[in-house]
């Protein structure tokens, strides 16, 4: 019989703020660079997805950090060696509104990096292919909003949210390998998150 992996679930935020991406610098050894965000806790596995993603970035950017959800961007796993196990990680894009980030003690630095100047920045695994996957795509979601021609990708492709109204969250994203993820909102219309 076949083993099962299992996982921990964890989500991220592809916070974006004037076309320029937020990265965290995490506390621990080696100090590498990753997007915010957080795990499902134990006794989480029937809350809403928004509202985990709502206290995770609340904790790690500040209460006071104002950002709307657009939707649902990729999925990816992440290896977490010192517990023993891997985290199966939805990435979600989030406007910035207003306010600024307050760190927790969780991270050391923050930076707003546009399209390539994140290269060369120490990145947690797999982060890499995470932020070419964000930037070939570009905020809102498509290779249709970067400049590239309607022709090299066709708009039925597309599960971004550049091809629905942007402050609609997603329902499903085609993932940038040969399997979907796909995820279902408790709420409607964007979430606003404030204290």
């Amino acid at each position: 019989m076949k083993t099962i992996a299992t996982f921990e679930v964890g989500l991220k935020a592809f916070l974006v703020r004037h076309g320029r991406l937020l990265l965290v610098r995490e506390r621990v050894a080696p100090q590498l660079w990753e997007l915010p965000g957080g795990r499902f806790d134990a006794g989480e596995e029937t809350t809403s997805t928004s509202v985990i993603l709502a206290r995770e970035l609340g904790e790690e950017l500040g209460n006071s950090l104002r950002w709307e959800l657009v939707g649902l961007r990729d999925a990816w796993v992440r290896p977490a060696p010192e517990r023993s196990t891997h985290v199966f990680l939805l990435g979600f894009e989030c406007r910035w509104l207003a306010e600024e980030i307050v760190l927790s003690e969780e991270h050391v630095e923050s930076r707003w990096v546009g399209r390539d100047d994140w290269r060369g920045l120490p990145l947690a695994e797999p982060y890499l292919e995470v932020l070419e996957r964000f930037w070939m795509r570009g905020p809102g979601g498509c290779e249709l909003r970067t400049g590239r021609a309607a022709s090299q990708r066709s708009r039925s492709t597309c599960a971004g949210a550049c091809c629905r109204k942007v402050s609609q969250p997603s329902p499903s994203i085609e993932s940038s390998t040969t399997a979907s993820a796909s995820i279902s909102t408790s709420h409607s219309g964007s979430m606003n998150r404030t204290t």
